[in-house]
């Protein structure tokens, strides 16, 4: 897996025979740029820099940015808004944002990059697009090895394969004013990567939906962020596949509204619980 990525490695002298060689480069390139003070403004960012070993770096997180514990002594320089000048006065070397928060034209942003601040957006909407940023952030950071071994641990996950029976799941949050993950969101194309269909509205993020939209997908299991109690309480939610047969499990809501520092392990959990329960159904 190291293969994948430019290994950095710094110039070393050789001395042979005292004959004074010009010292030999040996794997690739320096990096243009040393990261040592970095800004996130969003928790999923956040996470990701620390699954790289690098949150000794952070300088500024946001009110959202809970994890690991190790960075809740940071200064917060969003809340949710930026503060810019703030920011500005932490002399970060870069600003790592998720895109679905700012846009490349928010008021914030642009004052960052009209300050001379390196700015760096990142996009998740799915599993690949998260390995992707994790090799570019280790490529960036000059944390490969850190990355190699989270794309390994993901590519395990990865590796458990569908489910047979394939069960359709459904992605909510909310509780009684319940909003259900897209289908073309992060959290459905986990569900598929966790060997099921994923159900839902055609959308790339969460939406509100109503008792009969449920009712038309009837999903076979649901996972919710919150308490499966409230949703099995309710009679439209009972009535699925899912309510009738206790199939509304909870996943802690930073693991599943994330696209952070567990996603091979969010897979892994989500196909194994529904492994168990079909296989259990079986017998």
């Amino acid at each position: 897996m190291l293969g994948r990525f430019v290994l950095v490695i710094l110039s070393v002298g050789l001395l042979l025979g005292g004959c004074g060689k010009e010292p030999i480069q040996v794997g690739g390139e320096l990096p243009e740029k040393l990261y040592g003070r970095i800004v996130s403004l969003s928790p999923s960012t956040t996470e990701i820099i620390a699954l790289l070993g690098l949150e000794t770096k952070i300088v500024g997180r946001t009110a959202a940015c809970d994890a690991p514990e190790t960075i809740r002594d940071r200064p917060i320089v969003a809340n949710p808004t930026p503060n810019v000048e703030l920011i500005i006065s932490l002399q970060p070397d870069i600003v790592i944002f998720d895109a679905s928060l700012f846009s490349g034209d928010d008021p914030a942003i642009v004052k960052l990059e009209e300050a001379g601040l390196e700015i760096r957006p990142v996009d998740i909407n799915s599993v690949d697009e998260w390995r992707d940023v994790v090799v570019d952030l280790g490529n960036l950071l000059s944390q490969q090895v850190a990355a190699s071994k989270e794309i390994d641990k993901l590519t395990a996950s990865l590796h458990k394969g569908k489910l047979d029976p394939q069960p359709s799941v459904l992605i909510a949050m909310g509780g009684s004013q319940p909003m259900v993950a897209g289908v073309d969101s992060f959290q459905g194309d986990v569900a598929r990567k966790a060997g099921a269909v994923s159900v839902g509205p055609a959308s790339n993020r969460f939406e509100t939906v109503n008792i009969e939209q449920i009712a038309s997908w009837n999903p076979d299991v649901v996972f919710v962020s919150d308490d499966p109690n409230v949703y099995l309480s309710n009679a439209g939610w009972a009535a699925t596949n899912a309510g009738r047969n206790g199939r509304i499990f909870r996943v802690h809501p930073n693991l599943l509204l994330r696209p952070g520092a567990r996603v091979a392990d969010l897979i892994g959990s989500m196909h194994d619980t529904m492994r168990n329960e079909f296989s259990q159904s079986s017998n």
